[in-house]
């Protein structure tokens, strides 16, 4: 038998070659308007957090790149009387083989109000952040 009786006919190899490149291109779309909603995405991951541990807060989403969020005139608690402002909030990801990590996060002009009371140190809505039974 000859190699040629072996082969893929070209109509066949062509077939395979439109379904891989729309494939790929769709792909590329959904990329596309994935990074488009960004902000969008962002903005109701970090409110149902938010929302799921009961704080009140405010920010401004200043920017959302591959490794760097910048959240700007963040307010955490009461507006009238908050918790912590921060004029803003920078967060660095490490980005690797699954989720995202937190790699660091730097911040200007922060301020936390607290109380000390009955030896117990309080940040208001930031408590709900942290777990109070641990020394």
């Amino acid at each position: 038998m000859d190699e040629q009786d072996h082969a893929e006919p070209p109509v066949r190899r062509l077939k395979k070659r439109h379904i891989f490149g729309a494939v790929f291109l769709l792909l590329i779309i959904l990329l596309l308007v994935a990074w488009s909603q960004r902000y969008t995405l962002a903005d109701r991951a970090v409110r149902d957090q938010l929302d799921a541990a009961g704080v009140r807060a405010s920010y401004e989403i200043d920017e959302i790149g591959l490794r760097t969020q910048r959240l700007t005139n963040v307010v955490v608690g009461d507006p009238a009387n908050p918790d912590l402002t921060a004029k803003l909030v920078e967060i660095n990801l490490t980005i690797g083989f699954g989720t995202p990590a937190i790699r660091s996060i730097w911040a200007e002009g922060v301020r936390v109000k607290g109380t000390y009371t009955d030896g117990q140190l309080r940040f208001g809505e930031l408590d709900k952040f942290r777990d109070l039974q641990s020394k």
